[in-house]
């Protein structure tokens, strides 16, 4: 197993890294997960939770929050790889060329952008389009791999409010298939309670997690998808 550590928010979800005890709590939770876990066979990397960077372009401010984070990550662990996954991909320029700017200021390893399906923010059908354009930025710019995190939920009522049920596999397909010619891996969110073996032992989720799973083991079968 590879697993990506997040640091966590310091308050919440809206933690404000221009605020210096914020940030500098971030970084206090950072050094004692790495004294934890930092020599362990799995740690592989950090996952910084630096989400609402993206629309229309990088700011400012994500990049310098994202890049003093990842600077304290590599000192603490400099074999560890650095992973963000924003959202805000259904209204981001990324023709723009300040676009292309931000992004090689990064210092991060590894950019999984959420496609943001399962919140219905983007449709399917602009997916492909929208990584095609990930793509050529990321080409340009040299910096971090692009990567697809793509939603496997659908919300049984009102988006946010509602409770999470695995999405049909017919949609889940077409957003799999939309981004791979694009990407250099594709992340699913998320694989607990939307998706479990017929036989578990530790069931979790909607009953129609068992049928999720069967389809998409079917499909590994397919020459494509064993390309991904």
């Amino acid at each position: 197993m590879k697993e990506f550590m997040s640091t966590g928010w310091a308050v919440d979800q809206d933690d404000n890294l221009r605020d210096p005890k914020i940030k500098g709590r971030q970084m206090e939770m950072m050094a004692e997960l790495a004294g934890i876990y930092g020599s362990h066979p799995a740690f592989y990397g950090w996952y910084l939770p630096v989400e609402d960077c993206l629309g229309p372009v990088l700011t400012d401010y994500a990049v310098e929050a994202v890049n003093a984070l990842t600077d304290r990550a590599r000192e603490l662990t400099p074999r560890a790889k650095i992973l963000i996954s924003p959202y805000g991909i259904f209204n981001s320029e990324f023709d723009d060329p300040r676009y292309e700017e931000q992004l090689s200021r990064l210092k991060v390893d590894i950019i999984a952008y959420q496609d943001e399906v399962g919140v219905k923010k983007t449709k399917v059908d602009r997916t492909e389009k929208i990584f095609e354009r990930l793509r050529k930025a990321h080409d340009k710019a040299g910096r971090a791999e692009l990567w697809a995190d793509i939603e496997l939920f659908d919300f049984e009522g009102m988006v946010y409010k509602s409770a999470l049920l695995p999405a049909s596999f017919q949609r889940i397909q077409k957003q799999i298939e939309n981004v791979a010619p694009y990407v250099d891996k594709i992340l699913g969110y998320q694989y607990l309670g939307l998706m479990n073996p017929p036989d578990s032992k530790s069931f979790a989720g909607h009953e129609n997690s068992k049928t999720l799973y069967e389809d998409y083991k079917k499909i590994l079968k397919n020459q494509f998808y064993k390309q991904l």
